[in-house]
This record gives C-alpha cells, structure tokens and sequence, in this order.
C-alpha cells in the first residue's frame, strides 16, 4: 500500500486508499469523481463510515485530526454518527413519529372514512 500523501490524494482515482499512519482514515472516491475523507470503524458493535469532508476543503492533515477526534469519540463510548444528526437537527422515524402523533388532529365525525355511528 503507497503512503498517502497530498500529491497522491491530488490525483486519486481509485476507489479507495487507506492511510497507513491514522488507522481507520480512508480517502473514498466515487464513480462520479467526488472525493471526500471517510473514517471507518466500529461504533456499538456495528461498522460505519462517517464522512470527515469533502477533498479538497479537508486537507490531508486536517483530516487526520478529524479521525483521530472521531476515534477518540468512539473509544470513550459515543456515537459520532449519531452526534451529528443531533447537531443538524435531523429527525429519527421515532422523533418524526412523535411529532405526527402530536399534531395530527382526530378526524371530524362526518369526515369521509369514518363511521359515525359505528353500532349500525
């Protein structure tokens, strides 16, 4: 496996190149061309790859830094993932759900579907 280097991340086109000095930092490109930083780990048990940022606004080092932060996260017990979702306000199906129930309104007694008088 080549070191990764800047150079190297420059002019990627392979799918993906792990780096060899911070375990679990991985450098993904798509079949469109869009590159980003990727971590890649366990969290609860589970694998997941969290997007660190996208190339070239995360830079090599930047991107360690930002690894070796998710891996530290995780070591002491918490879910990035999940910390992120918090953070942009994103809604769980449960969360979402919620909020349905909440501020649905029952429907009117002559409403179509229902049944006004369900004993007949």
């Amino acid at each position: 496996m080549p070191k990764l280097t800047q150079q190297l991340v420059d002019r990627a086109t392979a799918r993906f190149l792990r780096d060899t000095r911070v375990l679990r930092l991985a450098f993904r490109v798509t079949s469109g061309g869009a590159k980003a930083w990727v971590w890649e780990g366990r969290v609860r048990g589970r694998v997941q790859r969290i997007t660190l940022g996208p190339h070239p606004a995360l830079s090599l080092a930047v991107a360690r830094g930002e690894a070796l932060a998710v891996a530290a996260a995780v070591a002491h017990g918490e879910d990035p993932a999940a910390a992120r979702a918090r953070e942009r306000g994103e809604l769980t199906f449960g969360g979402l759900a919620d909020v349905t129930c909440q501020t649905r309104t029952p429907p009117s007694p002559g409403a179509a579907g229902t049944d006004p008088d369900p004993g007949t």
